[in-house]
């Protein structure tokens, strides 16, 4: 039985890579010598690996985390300075992460119907990071910079009046456009945002072109009008060196 701890413990750290030098070497050689020993390895490490297969690199790093945390040593024992909190076996740990990810799975595959255009938008939307200002430079424009700071912040309402009272004066600055489609789809005023995303997409060689027409398609899955959206995603999809083409790709799978 003792043995048998002693590999479970052995085969958590070298899954891990915590499992270095002689120590390493010695249960490497046990692992060539015990076929069951090899079995157990296998076993856990195809989890592992269909874990993170399936998009669960973040839980892996948490369970391993938590691995970590559960061997405390005396000195870290403030009431009992003797005791050693038990440390879970990490097979135990992934087999009840694998059987939470199939039950996650299994309330997907039961859903009735597609995911609505909201669903969708809220999978896929992010905002666009943009600068409008370089504050190395001499004479930067005070407004450009206040919507830096604000789209920074988030304070995307704010920013709205800001962009209407500077585009006069910049007509054709596409990221100043994308500031005001972005405030506008973050604050819910989604006609202003596809005003926004439609005039970048409206100038010649424009290089936002595609990045507008990303967000106009998103902004019209936000209201739910999935045939607008899916018109767009398709002159993404069908360009492989397009901004977002692999990201429209995906959305047009779940269309």
């Amino acid at each position: 039985m003792e043995k048998e701890r002693n590999y479970e413990s052995q085969i958590d750290a070298y899954l891990l890579g915590e499992l270095l030098g002689a120590e390493r070497s010695e249960f490497e050689q046990a692992l060539a010598q015990d076929p069951e020993l090899a079995q157990q390895v296998e076993e856990q490490r195809l989890l592992m690996e269909g874990l993170q297969f399936h998009g669960n690199e973040q839980l892996r790093a948490r369970l391993k985390n938590i691995h970590q945390q559960t061997e405390t040593t005396a000195t870290e024992t403030v009431e009992k300075p003797s005791a050693k909190v038990r440390r879970f076996p990490l097979r135990t740990l992934l087999t009840a992460a694998a059987t939470l990810a199939l039950l996650i799975i299994a309330t997907l595959l039961l859903r009735t119907g597609p995911a609505s255009g909201p669903e969708i938008f809220a999978q896929h939307y992010d905002a666009y990071s943009l600068s409008l200002t370089n504050r190395s430079e001499p004479g930067v424009d005070e407004n450009l910079a206040q919507i830096d700071e604000l789209y920074a912040q988030g304070n995307y309402e704010a920013i709205l009046p800001l962009v209407q009272q500077v585009l006069p004066t910049r007509p054709n600055d596409p990221l100043l456009k994308m500031a005001g489609g972005i405030a506008a789809l973050e604050s819910k005023q989604y006609q202003e945002a596809i005003r926004y995303f439609q005039a970048i997409r409206q100038e010649p060689d424009s290089p936002l072109a595609d990045q507008a027409t990303w967000y106009l398609a998103l902004t019209h899955l936000r209201q739910d009008s999935k045939n607008l959206a899916q018109h767009l995603l398709e002159t993404l999809a069908r360009r492989p060196d397009a901004d977002r083409h692999s990201e429209a790709m995906s959305v047009l799978e779940e269309l």
